[in-house]
């Protein structure tokens, strides 16, 4: 049975300006480190202020446990394993910035004249008010972002940076950004199965063995190889990460058509 460390149950936040580190410290489950450090800008002439860059970042770890933060603005965002979100310490007055890596669910507090901006590795999502799923592992061979109310304007660029496209979308709908082909398509589609994941399930459809190992690599911290041959196999289904990771592949194996080879944190699935 695999065993996830008590450290790998803890998320990491860390508090980011540019240079030194301050202090590391123990808190109600989690691990603080705070990285402190100003930035002066020094004036060419005395009309210049004085400007201080801090950031700070939380990270939920493979194998840990899905979390959840208040922004100073009162915005929440509930964070998925695996994930990495940077955002200010204080946004400023023009907007609020913030850069994700990962999944999470935003629940974003209105404020018509500073628009909410969340920055993936090809997208830029604006909001003003609303509540969104944000699927961008970069490990992974898709982004999907999906409204579950309210309205955001979506840009996504291509690898060279260039704008490719610029759209809205409404309540119901989900944008899935494929990267290799830098193509984006929007459906209609039933939105509760994107919460599922904060409830430690895992609910898919017509989704490779390949795309699926990919998710239990995040919540249980293995690696993940197997067979050329069986990586396109597709399945449907809900799963359940607070069973055991033998349980679970068993489930996903129910017609035993591979075995299971396991060594540490590392395992290889290889047809029968």
């Amino acid at each position: 049975m695999l065993q996830q460390s008590a450290e790998n149950k803890k998320t990491v936040i860390r508090s980011l300006r540019y240079i030194a580190v301050a202090a590391v410290a123990s808190l109600s489950g989690f691990i603080f480190h705070h990285y402190n450090t100003t930035q002066h800008m020094q004036p060419a002439t005395p009309s210049f202020v004085v400007e201080e860059i801090r950031y700070h970042e939380i990270r939920v770890p493979k194998g840990g446990k899905p979390n959840s933060i208040t922004l100073a603005d009162g915005t929440n965002v509930q964070l998925n394993v695996a994930s990495t979100l940077r955002y200010p310490a204080n946004f400023s007055d023009a907007s609020r910035d913030v850069f994700l890596e990962g999944e999470a669910l935003f629940e974003v507090m209105p404020i018509d004249e500073k628009p909410f901006m969340v920055h993936l590795q090809h997208q830029t999502i604006t909001v003003h008010g609303t509540s969104f799923n944000v699927e961008a592992y970069p490990d992974e061979s898709s982004h999907k972002i999906s409204l579950l109310s309210g309205s955001v304007s979506l840009e996504t660029n291509n690898h060279e940076g260039k704008l490719i496209s610029q759209l809205y979308l409404k309540p119901g709908q989900k944008a899935s950004f494929d990267i290799a082909s830098e193509t984006i398509v929007v459906e209609q589609m039933d939105l509760s199965i994107d919460q599922l994941w904060m409830h430690g399930e895992y609910k898919f459809k017509d989704e490779t063995l390949e795309q699926i190992a990919k998710r239990l690599e995040k919540y249980y911290d293995v690696n993940i190889g197997m067979d050329d041959d069986l990586k396109n196999i597709r399945y449907t289904g809900t799963l359940s990460f607070n069973r055991r990771m033998e349980q679970v592949l068993g489930i996903i194996n129910y017609d035993k058509i591979f075995n299971v080879r396991q060594n540490g944190n590392s395992i290889h699935i290889t047809k029968k």
